[in-house]
């Protein structure tokens, strides 16, 4: 149970590295030559709890859309069809990265 629970740690702190690289290059608003480098860590890290290895682009970027509307409060800026971008290289990122890992999904 131990090993289980420290592996699915191990998943979701990749994860969100994966994540947070692709959002800070995304960067919505241009807010990081303003702001702290963390400035994306917690939409990061929560989506990051809601995906896994398997999501698809679409999934990924509807947990982007989510979160960053209910973050900033812009449908717009955040629609779904704006998402699928950033999205798109996350799912590329993570499947690049079981390519070249030990991990199987």
């Amino acid at each position: 149970m131990a090993e289980q629970a420290k592996r699915e740690w191990r998943d979701r702190r990749l994860i969100f590295k994966i994540i947070k690289k692709e959002i800070d290059k995304w960067n919505p608003y241009g807010l990081l030559t303003d702001c702290t480098e963390d400035e994306f860590d917690g939409e990061s890290e929560s989506i990051a709890m809601h995906i896994d290895w398997n999501y698809t682009a679409d999934k990924i970027a509807k947990t982007i859309s989510d979160e960053f509307t209910l973050s900033f409060g812009d449908f717009d800026m955040f629609s779904f069809k704006s998402c699928v971008s950033v999205a798109e290289n996350i799912r590329d990122s993570m499947d690049y990265f079981i390519k070249n890992s030990r991990i199987k999904k």
